[in-house]
């Protein structure tokens, strides 16, 4: 199996998911991507890595932009040396630019296919690709994708690290777990600072911040507000918290697959608003509230938390819904399903 990934932790990580399952399984898995965190995260898991020139296209013509196009001309030439050296039987693209020139390569040498999307909206890579291949797992139902060529899986989850968190948390108080995406997310960090870091709510917050803005908030904490840059035991801190304070990234099918109740502040920094389409498929379901960003306020987020710890049969109506919604079995779906246009 030949994987295609890159660009950000929200492609690379559910890819790492699925080519677990394939391992698993017995397959033999080698990656293919570019320079960014996938040069990081691929080898760390233990697979090879193909490397060939890609990157983002910005919107705006700058010199980003003609840096871009020249690695894009050049990628399908080693895209096409890489498929000839690694001969496989199925390419996966998990999503995004860096998956369309494998793609394209699998295409032109005969070899099956299948693309991941892992938003409720399809990106213009994915939407390009999405011809090209045998069949496109989708993390959400999505109007007018329908089976046999798109196939609603679920977005595989992270393979969680041995051990959990070390955090000292009182657990006789409820604990409200605060983070964005594998960055952060400021105006999260910022709500939470002002909602809870001057006075003891009467429970317990953890925030993770992302790397660039830790030390702007760190010291604000204390024994009751945790204030951490990143964690590997998201899991961990999930199975604890009593609610759930996110951006609704790839995370929200973890929250979900922990059945906590959530209030999902979507970005408006990511194209085609799709984390609010994201957080309107489990708002809808039940299992969510949907905090827009522009409404996001120290005092408004401290009221939705409260309104929420004072009503236990909300939030268990509220697990319930997310358990429903969640796809704990996404990536061993999505496994079965390249094995089987292997066969």
């Amino acid at each position: 199996m030949l994987i295609a990934a890159g660009g950000t932790a929200g492609h690379v990580v559910p890819a790492l998911a699925v080519a677990a399952e394939l391992r698993a399984r017995g397959a033999h898995v080698e990656f293919a991507g570019g320079d960014r965190i996938e040069a990081q995260l691929v080898p760390e898991a233990g697979y090879v890595l193909h490397r060939y020139p890609i990157s983002g296209f910005p919107r705006r013509p700058t010199p980003k932009l003609a840096a871009a196009l020249w690695r894009a001309g050049r990628a399908p030439f080693r895209c096409r040396q890489i498929i000839r050296g690694v001969e496989p039987d199925v390419v996966f693209g998990a999503g995004g630019y860096a998956s369309g020139p494998v793609l394209a390569a699998a295409r032109s040498a005969g070899v099956p296919s299948a693309l991941l999307e892992v938003d409720a909206h399809m990106g213009l890579a994915n939407r390009m690709a999405a011809p090209l291949v045998d069949r496109v797992f989708l993390a959400f139902p999505i109007d007018g994708k329908r089976p046999p060529h798109y196939v609603v899986t679920g977005r595989p989850l992270p393979v969680p690290p041995d051990g959990d968190h070390d955090t000292p948390l009182d657990s006789t108080r409820p604990l409200v777990l605060v983070f964005g995406g594998s960055l952060g997310a400021r105006t999260l960090n910022e709500a939470a600072a002002g909602a809870w870091a001057a006075d003891d709510p009467g429970y317990d917050v953890v925030l993770v911040t992302g790397p660039r803005d830790h030390d702007r908030f760190r010291g604000a904490a204390s024994a009751r507000y945790h204030v951490l840059d990143y964690t590997p035991h998201l899991r961990s801190y999930l199975e604890q918290a009593d609610l759930v304070v996110a951006r609704a990234g790839g995370s929200v099918f973890e929250i979900a697959a922990a059945g906590k109740p959530a209030i999902l502040v979507p970005s408006p920094n990511v194209t085609a608003d799709h984390q609010t389409t994201n957080a309107e498929h489990f708002a809808l379901g039940g299992a969510a509230v949907l905090l827009p960003d522009a409404d996001l306020t120290p005092t408004r987020l401290r009221q939705e938390v409260q309104a929420l710890l004072a009503d236990p049969e909300r939030r268990e109506r509220m697990s319930v819904a997310a358990r429903s919604l969640a796809r704990p079995d996404a990536a061993a779906a999505i496994a079965d399903g390249l094995l089987e246009l292997a066969r």
